[in-house]
Protein backbone atom coordinates (compact mmCIF):
# COMPACT_ATOMS: atom_id res chain seq x y z
CA UNK A 1 0.00 0.00 0.00
CA UNK A 2 2.84 2.38 0.85
CA UNK A 3 4.42 1.76 -2.55
CA UNK A 4 1.14 2.61 -4.30
CA UNK A 5 0.57 5.76 -2.24
CA UNK A 6 3.96 7.24 -3.09
CA UNK A 7 2.39 8.24 -6.41
CA UNK A 8 -0.22 10.28 -4.50
CA UNK A 9 1.93 12.17 -2.01
CA UNK A 10 4.59 11.91 0.68
CA UNK A 11 4.00 8.79 2.81
CA UNK A 12 4.66 8.70 6.56
CA UNK A 13 4.62 5.20 8.05
CA UNK A 14 4.42 6.37 11.68
CA UNK A 15 1.13 4.47 12.14
CA UNK A 16 2.30 1.30 10.41
CA UNK A 17 1.86 -0.81 13.57
CA UNK A 18 -1.85 0.09 13.49
CA UNK A 19 -2.13 -0.47 9.72
CA UNK A 20 -2.43 3.29 9.13
CA UNK A 21 -0.35 5.38 6.75
CA UNK A 22 -0.36 9.17 6.59
CA UNK A 23 -0.17 10.76 3.18
CA UNK A 24 0.60 14.47 2.79
CA UNK A 25 -0.90 16.08 -0.29
CA UNK A 26 -1.84 19.67 -1.12
CA UNK A 27 -0.82 20.78 2.38
CA UNK A 28 -3.10 18.32 4.19
CA UNK A 29 -2.61 14.96 5.89
CA UNK A 30 -4.75 11.99 4.83
CA UNK A 31 -5.12 8.85 6.94
CA UNK A 32 -5.17 5.73 4.78
CA UNK A 33 -6.04 2.65 6.79
CA UNK A 34 -6.32 -1.07 6.17
CA UNK A 35 -9.37 -2.46 8.05
CA UNK A 36 -8.57 -4.39 11.21
CA UNK A 37 -10.54 -7.17 12.84
CA UNK A 38 -10.21 -9.23 16.01
CA UNK A 39 -9.23 -12.82 15.11
CA UNK A 40 -11.82 -15.48 15.91
CA UNK A 41 -9.24 -17.02 18.23
CA UNK A 42 -9.03 -13.75 20.15
CA UNK A 43 -6.06 -11.49 20.74
CA UNK A 44 -5.03 -8.14 19.32
CA UNK A 45 -6.69 -6.79 16.16
CA UNK A 46 -4.95 -7.61 12.89
CA UNK A 47 -5.11 -6.02 9.45
CA UNK A 48 -7.62 -7.69 7.15
CA UNK A 49 -8.07 -6.12 3.69
CA UNK A 50 -11.13 -8.33 3.15
CA UNK A 51 -13.04 -6.81 6.07
CA UNK A 52 -16.19 -4.86 5.28
CA UNK A 53 -16.44 -1.08 5.47
CA UNK A 54 -18.88 -1.51 8.35
CA UNK A 55 -16.38 -3.59 10.32
CA UNK A 56 -13.67 -1.03 9.62
CA UNK A 57 -15.84 1.91 10.69
CA UNK A 58 -16.89 0.24 13.94
CA UNK A 59 -13.24 -0.17 14.93
CA UNK A 60 -12.66 3.59 14.77
CA UNK A 61 -12.90 5.66 17.94
CA UNK A 62 -15.76 8.13 17.34
CA UNK A 63 -18.48 8.29 14.71
CA UNK A 64 -17.29 11.66 13.39
CA UNK A 65 -13.85 10.11 12.95
CA UNK A 66 -15.19 6.99 11.19
CA UNK A 67 -16.14 8.69 7.95
CA UNK A 68 -14.42 7.32 4.87
CA UNK A 69 -13.83 8.88 1.48
CA UNK A 70 -13.79 7.08 -1.85
CA UNK A 71 -11.45 9.05 -4.13
CA UNK A 72 -12.66 7.11 -7.17
CA UNK A 73 -16.30 8.16 -6.80
CA UNK A 74 -15.66 11.28 -4.66
CA UNK A 75 -18.23 10.01 -2.16
CA UNK A 76 -18.19 10.12 1.63
CA UNK A 77 -19.01 6.72 3.08
CA UNK A 78 -20.87 6.98 6.40
CA UNK A 79 -22.01 3.74 8.01
CA UNK A 80 -22.17 4.91 11.64
CA UNK A 81 -24.01 8.24 11.45
CA UNK A 82 -20.86 10.31 11.68
CA UNK A 83 -21.95 13.08 9.31
CA UNK A 84 -24.92 14.05 11.44
CA UNK A 85 -22.89 14.05 14.63
CA UNK A 86 -20.11 15.99 12.94
CA UNK A 87 -22.71 18.65 12.05
CA UNK A 88 -24.08 18.57 15.61
CA UNK A 89 -20.62 18.71 17.19
CA UNK A 90 -21.06 15.46 19.16
CA UNK A 91 -18.37 12.94 20.00
CA UNK A 92 -19.91 9.48 20.30
CA UNK A 93 -18.00 6.20 20.38
CA UNK A 94 -18.63 3.85 17.49
CA UNK A 95 -18.96 0.73 19.64
CA UNK A 96 -17.27 -1.60 22.16
CA UNK A 97 -13.93 -1.42 20.31
CA UNK A 98 -13.47 2.08 21.75
CA UNK A 99 -12.45 0.52 25.07
CA UNK A 100 -9.53 -1.38 23.52
CA UNK A 101 -7.39 1.77 23.71
CA UNK A 102 -8.12 3.98 26.76
CA UNK A 103 -5.98 6.72 25.22
CA UNK A 104 -9.00 7.44 23.06
CA UNK A 105 -10.48 9.39 25.97
CA UNK A 106 -7.64 11.90 25.78
CA UNK A 107 -7.91 11.86 22.00
CA UNK A 108 -11.55 12.87 22.40
CA UNK A 109 -10.49 15.80 24.57
CA UNK A 110 -7.90 16.70 21.94
CA UNK A 111 -10.51 16.61 19.16
CA UNK A 112 -12.74 18.78 21.33
CA UNK A 113 -9.96 21.31 21.90
CA UNK A 114 -9.47 21.60 18.16
CA UNK A 115 -13.07 21.44 16.90
CA UNK A 116 -15.33 22.36 19.84
CA UNK A 117 -17.16 19.04 20.26
CA UNK A 118 -19.24 17.95 23.23
CA UNK A 119 -19.27 14.43 24.65
CA UNK A 120 -22.31 12.15 24.26
CA UNK A 121 -23.60 11.03 27.71
CA UNK A 122 -23.15 7.32 27.00
CA UNK A 123 -19.61 7.96 25.79
CA UNK A 124 -18.83 9.89 28.96
CA UNK A 125 -20.08 6.91 30.96
CA UNK A 126 -17.82 4.53 29.03
CA UNK A 127 -14.86 6.87 29.50
CA UNK A 128 -15.39 6.90 33.25
CA UNK A 129 -15.16 3.11 33.29
CA UNK A 130 -11.77 3.32 31.53
CA UNK A 131 -10.15 5.65 34.08
CA UNK A 132 -8.34 2.83 35.99
CA UNK A 133 -6.43 2.01 32.80
CA UNK A 134 -4.81 5.45 32.65
CA UNK A 135 -1.79 4.45 34.73
CA UNK A 136 -0.85 1.82 32.17
CA UNK A 137 -0.65 4.26 29.24
CA UNK A 138 2.85 5.18 28.02
CA UNK A 139 3.69 8.73 29.01
CA UNK A 140 4.81 9.60 25.48
CA UNK A 141 1.35 8.68 24.11
CA UNK A 142 -0.36 10.76 26.80
CA UNK A 143 1.90 13.72 26.02
CA UNK A 144 1.20 13.25 22.31
CA UNK A 145 -2.49 14.08 22.86
CA UNK A 146 -1.73 17.01 25.16
CA UNK A 147 0.86 18.29 22.67
CA UNK A 148 -1.72 18.32 19.86
CA UNK A 149 -4.17 20.03 22.20
CA UNK A 150 -1.65 22.77 22.95
CA UNK A 151 -0.34 23.13 19.40
CA UNK A 152 -3.71 23.10 17.61
CA UNK A 153 -6.55 23.61 20.11
CA UNK A 154 -8.69 26.74 20.33
CA UNK A 155 -11.43 25.37 22.59
CA UNK A 156 -9.57 24.51 25.79
CA UNK A 157 -12.64 25.22 27.92
CA UNK A 158 -14.59 22.59 25.98
CA UNK A 159 -11.72 20.11 26.34
CA UNK A 160 -11.70 20.63 30.11
CA UNK A 161 -15.44 19.94 30.14
CA UNK A 162 -14.86 16.63 28.35
CA UNK A 163 -12.16 15.70 30.85
CA UNK A 164 -14.44 16.59 33.75
CA UNK A 165 -17.46 14.71 32.37
CA UNK A 166 -15.36 11.64 31.64
CA UNK A 167 -13.65 11.67 35.04
CA UNK A 168 -10.26 12.00 33.38
CA UNK A 169 -9.61 15.46 34.78
CA UNK A 170 -8.34 13.47 37.77
CA UNK A 171 -5.37 12.36 35.63
CA UNK A 172 -4.03 15.92 36.00
CA UNK A 173 -4.59 16.49 39.73
CA UNK A 174 -3.04 19.97 39.60
CA UNK A 175 -5.85 21.04 37.26
CA UNK A 176 -8.54 19.00 39.03
CA UNK A 177 -7.86 20.92 42.25
CA UNK A 178 -8.89 24.15 40.48
CA UNK A 179 -12.47 22.94 40.17
CA UNK A 180 -14.26 24.53 43.10
CA UNK A 181 -11.97 27.22 44.55
CA UNK A 182 -13.92 30.49 44.17
CA UNK A 183 -12.66 33.84 42.94
CA UNK A 184 -13.60 37.39 43.81
CA UNK A 185 -16.62 38.04 41.54
CA UNK A 186 -15.57 41.66 41.20
CA UNK A 187 -12.57 40.57 39.16
CA UNK A 188 -13.67 37.12 38.05
CA UNK A 189 -17.41 36.98 37.34
CA UNK A 190 -16.83 33.86 35.18
CA UNK A 191 -16.69 31.51 38.20
CA UNK A 192 -14.14 29.20 39.76
CA UNK A 193 -10.44 28.94 38.99
CA UNK A 194 -10.80 26.06 36.53
CA UNK A 195 -13.30 28.03 34.46
CA UNK A 196 -10.98 31.03 34.51
CA UNK A 197 -8.00 28.88 33.46
CA UNK A 198 -9.85 27.41 30.49
CA UNK A 199 -10.94 30.84 29.29
CA UNK A 200 -7.38 32.14 29.68
CA UNK A 201 -6.12 29.25 27.53
CA UNK A 202 -8.82 29.93 24.92
CA UNK A 203 -7.71 33.56 24.71
CA UNK A 204 -4.04 32.56 24.60
CA UNK A 205 -4.71 30.24 21.66
CA UNK A 206 -6.33 33.04 19.68
CA UNK A 207 -3.47 35.43 20.45
CA UNK A 208 -0.87 32.77 19.59
CA UNK A 209 -2.52 32.18 16.22
CA UNK A 210 -2.73 35.91 15.56
CA UNK A 211 1.02 36.09 16.24
CA UNK A 212 1.72 33.19 13.90
CA UNK A 213 3.08 30.90 16.61
CA UNK A 214 3.31 27.17 15.88
CA UNK A 215 4.74 24.01 17.42
CA UNK A 216 6.48 24.33 20.79
CA UNK A 217 6.09 28.12 20.83
CA UNK A 218 2.32 27.87 20.63
CA UNK A 219 2.23 25.00 23.12
CA UNK A 220 4.18 27.03 25.70
CA UNK A 221 1.82 29.99 25.39
CA UNK A 222 -1.38 27.90 25.61
CA UNK A 223 -0.22 25.61 28.41
CA UNK A 224 1.28 28.54 30.27
CA UNK A 225 -2.11 30.25 30.25
CA UNK A 226 -3.91 27.04 31.22
CA UNK A 227 -1.61 26.47 34.20
CA UNK A 228 -0.93 30.04 35.28
CA UNK A 229 -3.18 29.92 38.37
CA UNK A 230 -2.38 26.47 39.80
CA UNK A 231 -1.24 28.19 43.00
CA UNK A 232 -4.81 29.30 43.76
CA UNK A 233 -5.73 25.74 44.76
CA UNK A 234 -3.59 26.22 47.87
CA UNK A 235 -3.64 29.96 48.45
CA UNK A 236 -7.30 30.93 47.98
CA UNK A 237 -8.93 32.21 51.18
CA UNK A 238 -12.44 33.33 52.09
CA UNK A 239 -11.87 36.32 54.40
CA UNK A 240 -14.09 37.26 57.30
CA UNK A 241 -15.15 40.44 55.48
CA UNK A 242 -16.53 38.33 52.64
CA UNK A 243 -13.71 38.98 50.21
CA UNK A 244 -11.87 36.18 48.41
CA UNK A 245 -8.09 36.53 48.11
CA UNK A 246 -5.22 34.41 46.79
CA UNK A 247 -2.14 36.27 48.00
CA UNK A 248 1.06 34.40 47.12
CA UNK A 249 -0.54 32.18 44.50
CA UNK A 250 1.79 33.29 41.68
CA UNK A 251 4.93 32.19 43.50
CA UNK A 252 3.12 29.21 45.00
CA UNK A 253 2.08 28.01 41.57
CA UNK A 254 5.62 27.53 40.27
CA UNK A 255 6.19 24.09 41.81
CA UNK A 256 2.92 22.52 40.64
CA UNK A 257 3.42 23.94 37.13
CA UNK A 258 6.88 22.38 36.96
Amino acid sequence: MAAALVRVGRVDEVGRAFAVLKVRRDGGDLDVAVPRVVPTSGGAPVADPAASLSEAAHRRDCTANALMYDPATEEVVDVVGGLGELRDGVLRHTGPAFAEDPLRVLRGAQFTARFGFRLAPETAELCRSLLPAYDGLPRERVWGEWRKTAEKGRHLTAALAVLAESGWLATVPQLARLSGPPQDPRWHPEGDVLTHSGLAADAAAVLADDAGLTGDDRAVVVLGALLHDLGKARYTQNRADGRITSHGHAEGGVAPVE
